[in-house]
């Protein structure tokens, strides 16, 4: 693989690791490496157009009281928040509970 500029964020993710394309055929895989990818993209642009678009998602999350979750897994609140995102994007509502028991039975078990 060629190095790509957002590998210095690679070692934050689970599932992306720097590939251009999804290897995993399970769904929620599959989101988890979808939201790795675009929080490390959004990320490396350390420009007003990466915070605009992370911005609205950080506050969707710290809204729904998920600002102390797993706050010491080493995970940037940052990415958990795309993740929640993603994952409520998916289940067409907000699931905070489902959330976060996928998120601990499967998304940091990796």
């Amino acid at each position: 693989m060629t190095k790509t500029k957002n590998n210095s964020l690679t070692h934050l993710c689970i599932y992306y690791k720097g590939e251009k394309e999804c290897p995993f055929r399970e769904a929620d895989k599959q989101m988890f490496w979808l939201g790795e990818k675009w929080w490390t993209e959004q990320t490396e642009l350390a420009s007003d157009a990466g915070c605009e678009r992370i911005a609205p998602i950080l506050k969707e999350y710290t809204n729904a009281g998920l600002s102390n979750f797993e706050m010491y897994d080493g995970v940037p609140i940052t990415l958990k928040a795309v993740l929640f995102n993603r994952y409520c994007k998916y289940a067409e509502r907000t699931d905070i509970e489902g959330f976060k028991d996928l998120y601990q039975s499967t998304y940091i078990k990796g």
